[in-house]
């Protein structure tokens, strides 16, 4: 298998003559998506936040879930069909796996979700073993009594609740580890919808599963590449993004497109 240099060489060369139409792309998604922050502005100054609320949650799904999954996979037709307009099969792309794109995306929320809540639970309740020996006293949590104020300026001006603080906060980045691992493992399953679109999110997630079976680091390195490019992005406020984007995309699909490769060769040979 190719190496993650050899990748990001492949992408460069693949997005030749298409870096342009590439930014275009990007600021198109990011406008999508930065939509609902621009309508939790208003609904701020107007004061209707509790019908942005039901808005956006709607907008999310309907409309930034499938312009995400089109803008991952469209790609993988760029590195297939040189020739593609990205623009056009990205609004292709929107509208003819529109169902898939929403439940599958939705799918992969939920569980990022359900992994986070019991991520702050297990961290909360771990922290508080330690928490109990420091000899905090039990009735700070009383924000009831006459003497609150007081109470809660001494909270935090306590030594001890920073402990506690810090200790949460890293307790629950260690319960994000298992959810990176997971999402690591289904991350393929938008390039397999798009190379199967009858297919299943159930089996779209379970080929994925075994397709970065043993492969889950490579592709986790591959990532972690671009960290130095989307550093830039963050002092050149944004606007390098519109490029990292697309390079990074179209790396993973060069990634999937030879894993594929290897993972239909053997499944032949099983075959046989």
């Amino acid at each position: 298998m190719k190496s993650n240099s050899e990748f990001r060489k492949a992408a460069r060369k693949s997005l030749k003559g298409h870096w342009a139409v590439a930014a275009l792309l990007s600021l198109i998604t990011l406008c999508i998506i930065d939509l609902s922050t621009a309508v939790d502005l208003f609904a701020f100054s107007t004061r209707t936040i509790k019908f942005t609320e039901s808005f956006n949650l709607l907008y999310t799904v309907l409309v930034i879930f499938p312009a995400v999954f089109a803008m991952l996979v469209v790609f993988l037709r760029l590195i297939r069909k040189p020739n593609t307009n990205i623009i056009k099969a990205f609004f292709a792309h929107f509208a003819t796996i529109y169902g898939h794109a929403v439940s599958s995306m939705l799918l992969l929320a939920i569980i990022c979700c359900v992994f986070s809540l019991a991520g702050i639970v297990v961290s909360v309740a771990l922290a508080s073993i330690p928490f109990s020996l420091l000899d905090i006293p039990t009735d700070w949590t009383d924000f009831t009594s006459i003497n609150s104020l007081y109470g809660l300026y001494s909270i935090f001006h306590s030594f001890n609740l920073i402990i506690y603080i810090l200790l949460c906060g890293f307790l629950f980045i260690l319960t994000l580890i298992p959810l990176l691992m997971y999402l690591y493992k289904i991350c393929l399953f938008p390039f397999i919808i798009e190379d199967n679109p009858d297919i299943g999110i159930r089996e779209s997630y379970h080929q994925s599963k075994m397709m970065m079976e043993g492969n889950r680091m490579r592709f986790f390195l591959l990532d972690l590449s671009f960290i130095g490019w989307y550093l830039l992005s963050i002092v050149t406020f944004g606007i390098a993004l519109l490029w990292v984007l697309p390079y990074h995309q179209t790396s993973r699909a060069h990634f999937y497109n030879e894993l594929k490769e290897e993972y239909d060769k053997s499944q032949y040979l099983s075959l046989e």
